[in-house]
């Protein structure tokens, strides 16, 4: 990755490091680099934003990826955890509105997280950093993702 990419990548690509964690997740990892190789000539605009994804992206990434067949997009936490706890899914993307716009409503960009656990109180959170860096280390109560919700992306 030149110094450019890896720039944007930390900028943009939380839907992108957020499957390479999914990767992860399920015994099929795949690396930054083989991510960008594979998908670049897909995505030809990650010329200007590097790993920059949206749900169309992380489906298509996801499937061709074989880490799951489908999705469906949930906002009610009940059902959420139902599917999670039954072993029901493949993995499960926490879309937040993470930026605030000049008003000081949220924007329409997601930032995509990775739900790596869930207790009755509590929802372990994957999240990736603009340094770079990321944890799996992430607690947070039902208000906390209420207050930051876009919607849950389970996949099957």
């Amino acid at each position: 990755m030149t110094e450019y990419q890896l720039k944007q990548w930390n900028d943009k690509a939380c839907g992108s490091r957020a499957v390479i964690k999914h990767s992860q997740v399920v015994g099929m990892p795949i690396t930054p680099d083989e991510l960008i190789r594979r998908f670049s000539v897909r995505y030809h605009h990650w010329n200007q934003q590097c790993g920059i994804a949206g749900l169309c992206e992380i489906l298509d990434m996801g499937r061709a990826l074989g880490l799951f067949r489908g999705a469906e997009v949930f906002q009610h936490m009940g059902k959420v955890r139902e599917i999670l706890s039954s072993g029901g899914c493949r993995g499960i993307y926490l879309l937040t509105n993470k930026t605030e716009d000049e008003n000081g409503g949220f924007c329409d960009l997601f930032h995509v997280n990775f739900i790596v656990g869930a207790s009755p109180t509590h929802w372990r959170v994957w999240t990736s950093f603009q340094c770079g860096g990321e944890t799996d280390d992430i607690h947070w109560s039902d208000q906390d993702i209420r207050d930051r919700l876009g919607a849950f992306l389970v996949t099957f």
